[in-house]
């Protein structure tokens, strides 16, 4: 397992406790990141701040358990990198917890106050656009459907996993498959 530890402080401005926090977790690397994920850390599966254990392809199971137990860390691993952000009108939106909070708000603001007719939303690479009602309506229906496509996908790529006969079967399941995004 190769041992990972994702912040948004610059590494530079990192206090004591930050040090102190990856270096117990015994992270072999730390990675800053600023506005977005590098594509080789989302294709590995990180997805948000924090620790994580990715498999590394040198990484064998034991046994059919062991197989399907990697292959369902790789799978949650994978799921909330899908989870993370959406393809929305050409642009890339993230869709952390807080993202979908500020949807429904953004919603609930443009209904609420009729004088107010826009809202301005950063997307990931920084830019800002501008939102009326019907925008933001259609952003938060892109994000729900988006969010229940990746737990379908998930749901049946768990499935997939816990069906299999023999190890070689479990791991063949091709885990980057079906995601939406």
């Amino acid at each position: 397992m190769q041992k990972v530890y994702v912040t948004e402080t610059a590494i530079a401005d990192w206090t004591e406790a930050d040090q102190a926090q990856a270096s117990t977790m015994g992270a072999a690397q730390v990675v800053h990141v600023d506005g977005g994920y590098p594509a080789w850390l989302t294709d590995a599966g990180v997805s948000a701040l924090g620790y994580f254990e990715i498999p590394e392809p040198g990484d064998a199971p034991t046994g059919l358990a062991g197989a399907r137990a990697l292959q369902l860390q790789a799978l949650t691993a994978r799921k909330l990198s899908a989870l993370s952000a959406m393809a929305y009108q050409g642009y890339t939106v993230t869709l952390t917890a807080q993202d979908q909070i500020d949807i429904m708000s953004a919603v609930q603001q443009l209904t609420a106050a009729p004088a107010q007719t826009t809202v301005q939303w950063e997307i990931v690479d920084g830019t800002f656009l501008t939102f009326g009602l019907a925008d933001v309506q259609a952003l938060y229906a892109a994000g729900i459907a988006h969010i229940q496509a990746c737990y379908a996908n998930a749901a049946g790529l768990a499935l997939a996993i816990g069906s299999a006969a023999t190890v070689a079967e479990a791991l063949a399941i091709d885990l980057t498959a079906g995601w939406p995004f």
